[in-house]
């Protein structure tokens, strides 16, 4: 029985990695359209300042892999016939389907060449948003702007993010090894914002995990601002002193579902 469980527990660790590892590196087929996009109010809540967009070049991504708004800020390689674009995700597309993007009009120009906006058969897989750091952002870093504040809570937006976010939790120097959780609930609000349901009393940081496992933490903080620039970023998907997530074998996969943050830590 003992050994039966084991095998057992393994075999699902196993699933798990292979879900992990394939959602991101799949490549995916669908339907593409587009619209007339604009780099503020959009489902996802990032501002003008919050990315380099490249002359708009983003896309809506459809509502079964918005996945409770994890997929905004992530990026996307799209290919048709002998071309490519890539394109960041900062929108939803309710009625598109699973697989379907809707580029801006922008983006649709430069990927099918014409301005006969209409529907086209594509295949696009998620890439590392290099193309969308801000230039002039030092060290290209993570940025986190809050949202909404009042005396019960506050919610951040992470933006400028090499890959996409998994989560966020928030420390407080009173007990600087406890994270508290901030929560990501699209009933309480779209977009990608993390909420910490409470008042934020005495110097605090955050910390900001990648869909690599990644951990970042930032300096303590003693006031909220506008704005906060992070002046470090995410490896994401390179090879890794702490830990290389391209290492696909048995052990590497086993350990990685274990425990991500192996993966790779950036600390002060």
């Amino acid at each position: 029985m003992f050994f039966q469980k084991i095998i057992k527990e393994v075999i699902i660790i196993l699933s798990l990695s292979n879900i992990y590892l394939s959602s991101i590196n799949a490549e995916y087929s669908g339907e593409i359209t587009s619209y007339g996009a604009n780099a503020e109010n959009q489902f996802c809540g990032f501002k003008k300042d919050s990315w380099d967009y490249n002359g708009l070049m983003t896309a809506a991504i459809n509502g079964p892999m918005i996945d409770n708004s994890l997929s905004c800020g992530m990026c996307a390689t799209v290919k048709y016939k002998e071309r490519t674009v890539n394109v960041l995700l900062d929108n939803i597309c309710p009625e598109c389907k699973f697989g379907d993007l809707d580029l801006s009009h922008e983006a649709w120009k430069e990927l099918i060449g014409n301005t006969n906006y209409g529907r086209e058969k594509a295949t696009w897989e998620f890439v590392d948003c290099n193309n969308f750091l801000r230039q002039d952002n030092a060290e290209k870093g993570l940025i986190l702007r809050p949202h909404h504040i009042n005396y019960w809570w506050l919610s951040m937006t992470p933006s400028n993010m090499k890959c996409g976010i998994n989560s966020m939790s928030i420390s407080f120097k009173s007990n600087e090894n406890n994270w508290i959780p901030m929560e990501r609930n699209n009933n309480l609000m779209n977009g990608l914002y993390f909420i910490y349901h409470n008042h934020v009393v005495g110097d605090f940081k955050f910390k900001v995990v990648s869909k690599f496992g990644e951990e970042l933490i930032t300096e303590w903080y003693s006031e909220i601002k506008d704005v906060y620039y992070i002046k470090k970023q995410f490896k994401c998907n390179e090879e890794q002193e702490c830990g290389d997530y391209s290492k696909n074998t048995l052990l590497t996969k086993i350990e990685n579902i274990i425990n991500p943050s192996n993966l790779c830590t950036c600390k002060n």
